[in-house]
């Protein structure tokens, strides 16, 4: 589940962003009753933004993810971010629900806040995501409350993501957004 870059990417950078990351998976024990693993990751990344009108930027970010089973097709998860750059500092949180069959879907509701330096918002919205042998979809969208900024009141966002994995340890993915009026590819 990517949703945790896409929104946290869509929200806080407001930029052209060119990164190098480091991931590292929390080891999980299987549970007895459901027989799913807990699973989670702990990524670093940073790099350099542009934006018109600004100086590039450094970017220094740090991802975090949870999932848990809540039965044999049901689960949750928290995604949290924390992100520096152009002088500001931001962190959002995500809570999944979700039904998912890891052969071919999943699908779920979102909810989650963000302080994006001069401005705040929640969010709410369904998920998808469809799973093929070499090929997944994953797109979000829904209904987001932006309290302060250029953008502030009720807005919309949707985000897609075609991901193509040529082996089984590599992803290679394009995607588009819009969020709160900003698109982004």
């Amino acid at each position: 589940m990517n949703f945790r870059k896409l929104v946290a990417t869509g929200f806080a950078i407001m930029s052209f962003t060119a990164s190098a990351a480091v991931a590292a998976d929390i080891a999980s024990v299987p549970d007895p009753v459901y027989g799913c693993n807990p699973n989670g990751f702990l990524e670093l990344h940073g790099g350099v933004a542009d934006m018109d009108g600004r100086d590039l930027s450094e970017v220094i970010a740090g991802d975090a993810s949870l999932a848990i089973c809540l039965g044999s097709m049901f689960g949750m998860q928290l995604d949290a971010k924390i992100e520096h750059q152009f002088d500001e500092v931001s962190v959002n949180g995500v809570l999944h629900g979700f039904i998912r069959n890891p052969d071919s879907y999943l699908l779920g509701a979102i909810a989650g806040y963000g302080d994006f330096g001069p401005t705040d918002a929640w969010f709410v919205g369904p998920e998808l995501e469809l799973y093929g042998d070499q090929v997944s979809f994953e797109a979000v969208g829904g209904y987001m409350d932006v309290d302060r900024g250029p953008r502030e009141g009720g807005q919309v966002f949707a985000l897609a993501d075609v991901a193509f994995y040529p082996t089984e340890n590599i992803r290679l993915v394009a995607g588009a957004s819009t969020v709160a009026k900003f698109e982004s590819a």
